[in-house]
């Protein structure tokens, strides 16, 4: 990561004049990102784009209220209050186990793939725990409507058969059995099962909500609204954009895979989390996303800031690894926001933004961040970006420091 702090000294345009001020990008905060840059073949875009894609671009928004909203980054976190279980027919046929917390879980059984597995009846169903011993409509005694079996083939697959339990059915360990008949022999079954009135809820967070691809970040998972309750095992995997599934065994270093063919995206990280509370075991399925960013181009350190004919300028330096479109912007507080774009090919560039009228003698420019237009990817988010101590213009074409 590129931590230096660079401050460039702006030259007087006059020969007497009072100190030259300072302009500084400031270091980024825990909270902000920076990304990181190499020369790599991933996601090319194979020539510059013709017509305004292709072109420069300079704009400045003035700030509609006066106030500039500067989205700062949130740790993302995932919640659930459900968990899977893929079984075979010959299992179902003697009975699934399944842990529920609380009354009213809804079930959904879907058929795995091409398992040669056909779609089952709310009839063939029985449901035991405790003294009770339900079958048919009495386990699954509030069967879902058409428009929740719709729903629920529209996300699970169009042979879901949803029901939702019996409310005699309650906390504790209940065991799922299908009638042996139904069953086609050799086929597979996934078992979901939603508890929406479980006060436990599975939580997964993320460290942060972008990472370099190839660079790590932490997670931690658990289970919440529960007292006396004890986390037993977490399983954990990665998923890609691309659908490829990576098994994680610590959730203290999650780190994503330098892949060159892989485009950025939202990758997933998946926990399986096993507990135990005082009605017995309690699973939960959850997943958090968070944004690869691939190591396309980054900011170098270098800014100079500059005066001419009713504006002023901030040119800053990148450091680009892949040809492709980059966008610069920052806002200035009771101002509005610049914005600057252009096609850079691999090696030293800068982006330059610029502002009307007079600079301010002392502000924090906000929200500064790099884009790879190219591949809709965030390189750099920082909330406070730039300070600016003051100013003095410095001379026409004088090179960046």
């Amino acid at each position: 990561m590129f931590q230096r702090i660079l401050t460039v000294m702006v030259v007087a345009s006059l020969p007497v004049a009072a100190a030259a001020e300072q302009v500084r990008l400031l270091p980024p905060a825990s909270d902000d990102f920076q990304g990181s840059v190499r020369t790599t073949q991933m996601a090319q875009v194979s020539e510059r784009p013709e017509g305004p894609r292709g072109e420069a671009a300079s704009i400045f928004m003035p700030a509609s209220d006066g106030k500039i909203h500067s989205g700062g980054l949130q740790a993302p976190e995932g919640e659930s209050r459900s968990y899977r279980l893929e079984v075979s027919a010959a299992r179902l046929a003697d009975g699934v186990s399944l842990p529920l917390s609380a009354a009213g879980a809804v079930v959904r059984l879907s058929p795995v793939g091409s398992s040669g597995a056909r779609q089952l009846q709310g009839r063939d169903v029985e449901i035991r725990q405790g003294p009770w011993a339900l079958q048919g409509r009495a386990a699954a005694r509030e069967l879902a409507g058409a428009e929740h079996q719709q729903a629920a083939r529209e996300v699970f697959g169009p042979d879901t058969l949803a029901f939702r339990l019996d409310r005699r059915i309650a906390a504790g360990e209940a065991t799922l059995q299908v009638r042996r008949e139904a069953l086609m022999r050799g086929g597979r079954y996934q078992v979901h099962v939603f508890e929406p009135e479980s006060p436990a809820v599975g939580v997964i967070s993320a460290s942060q909500p972008l990472v370099s691809l190839g660079e790590s970040l932490s997670a931690e998972a658990g289970v919440a609204g529960l007292r006396n309750l004890k986390v037993e095992s977490v399983e954990a995997w990665l998923h890609s954009p691309s659908g490829e599934r990576m098994r994680v065994d610590d959730l203290s270093t999650v780190t994503l895979p330098r892949l060159s063919a892989v485009e950025p995206g939202l990758w997933e990280l998946e926990g399986r989390i096993q507990a135990r509370g005082p009605d017995g075991p309690v699973r939960r399925d959850v997943r958090v996303a968070f944004e690869g960013v691939p190591p396309t181009a980054r900011l170098d350190g270098r800014i100079a800031l500059e005066r001419e004919r009713g504006e002023w300028r901030l040119r800053l330096g990148v450091e680009v690894g892949t040809a492709g479109r980059y966008e610069l912007r920052a806002s200035l507080p009771g101002a509005g926001t610049a914005h600057a774009a252009r096609w850079l090919e691999p090696g030293a560039h800068e982006l330059v933004l610029s502002f009307p009228g007079e600079p301010p003698r002392d502000a924090v420019l906000r929200d500064l961040r790099l884009v790879d237009q190219s591949r809709m990817a965030m390189l750099h988010v920082q909330d406070q970006g730039i300070q600016i101590g003051g100013w003095t213009p410095i001379l026409p074409g004088m090179p960046l420091r």
